[in-house]
């Protein structure tokens, strides 16, 4: 197991991500946290899942790409987005 964070844009897209992928994945914990007056939303997780393919059940939610820019380990995250992913 692995404990990943990454950010969302919106509460929208971390539902679509969960309803979505929770057969699939097995999460064990998730957490949503929202730190700003802006919509967006900080999620922690653990999953039983390599990080890329992770980031491959990420991309199936429609306009999720700051969730996939965003996602790393908890120890190694900064939130900041990574645009060539």
């Amino acid at each position: 197991m692995s404990d990943y964070r990454f950010r969302a844009e919106c509460l929208q897209d971390v539902i679509e991500f969960i309803y979505g992928s929770i057969r699939e994945i097995g999460f064990k914990k998730y957490v949503l946290t929202q730190k700003t007056p802006f919509p967006d939303v900080e999620v922690e997780l653990e999953a039983d899942m390599e990080i890329e393919d992770l980031r491959d059940e990420l991309r199936r939610v429609p306009d999720g790409h700051v969730m996939v820019q965003t996602l790393s380990l908890k120890e190694d995250y900064t939130g900041k987005r990574d645009f060539s992913l």
